[in-house]
């Protein structure tokens, strides 16, 4: 079968990079990550739960737990993932995320018996080589904010990776409208434990973060759309992943060519570490190629 497809994942990691160079201006701006993460999850509710009315055929409860623990896991990954956007910056937790090729190759082997391709797991640690490098260089006194980053970034992309892995294994079973308005519904349900975070009202966004905010989450449910397509439907959870990381390299180039637009000042780190990830994304790219011979 061609695998023409991942043409979605990669369109997700381009529209994801524009993403988080919009979020991360209005987290700056006072909106916090988890208001951010609300409202994130509220939109994707109403857009994943909505397939509840396209559903055919019996609710049998019994079956629902992959559904629910694939929602659970999403919600700890989107929190984990505005908490790193809002401590650091745009090109170390993006790339960071793309931790999660490696994971869900790991995971589909572990958990689900799955022998992957020599080439999977060459553009797997390509892309992870990559991710390290993106990491080299930058100013000393960054480098205690880089090292919360990267755990933060990392405990999202280890639970971005067991909902993958989950949907691909149970999502076929149950129904891929059933299995998503279910998952949705219960990473909203879980969102009302965020409230008591809250640095404000959900309502009183602080001045002249509207636009950033509406940008930024509009782009990102329309990448979470394309990501779940191409899993949900093709099964393909580790070639989704690669291309999906990908993201890692555009965020340093649309950090690098467009980054002042959303004044953002991740350019100023200094030569060095720009070089380090421009290296980095060169080799996560060549992951993405592999992927498609």
């Amino acid at each position: 079968m061609t695998r023409t497809y991942l043409f979605i994942p990669l369109a997700s990691a381009i529209i994801y990079a524009f993403a988080a160079l919009a979020i991360k201006r209005s987290l700056q701006l006072g909106v916090g990550p988890w208001r951010m993460a609300f409202l994130s999850n509220f939109i994707l509710f109403l857009i994943f739960g909505s397939f509840i009315f396209f559903v055919k055929g019996s609710w049998v409860p019994s079956l629902w737990w992959p559904a629910l623990l694939s929602g659970a896991l999403f919600f700890i990954g989107q929190s984990f993932t505005f908490w790193a956007l809002f401590r650091g910056d745009v090109s170390i937790a993006t790339p960071v995320l793309g931790t999660k090729v490696v994971l869900v190759a790991l995971f589909l082997v572990l958990f689900l018996g799955q022998t992957l391709s020599a080439s999977v797991w060459i553009a797997a640690f390509m892309a992870t080589l990559g991710i390290a490098l993106l990491q080299l260089g930058g100013r000393a006194e960054h480098r205690g904010k880089t090292m919360q980053t990267l755990i933060l970034s990392f405990v999202s992309a280890t639970a971005f990776a067991g909902a993958d892995v989950v949907v691909q294994r149970w999502c076929p079973e149950i129904g891929f409208q059933k299995f998503m308005s279910i998952s949705a519904t219960t990473t909203f349900a879980l969102s009302f434990l965020l409230i008591p975070f809250f640095n404000a009202p959900l309502w009183k966004l602080p001045a002249g973060s509207l636009c950033y905010t509406f940008i930024g989450l509009f782009l990102l449910a329309v990448q979470s759309i394309g990501v779940a397509l191409a899993i949900g439907f093709y099964q393909d959870a580790a070639g989704t992943n690669i291309v999906y990381a990908s993201r890692g390299l555009w965020s340093v180039l649309v950090v690098w060519f467009v980054g002042h637009w959303f004044a953002n000042e991740e350019r100023q780190q200094g030569k060095g570490a720009m070089l380090g990830r421009v290296i980095g994304a060169t080799l996560i790219l060549s992951a993405v190629v592999l992927i498609f011979v």
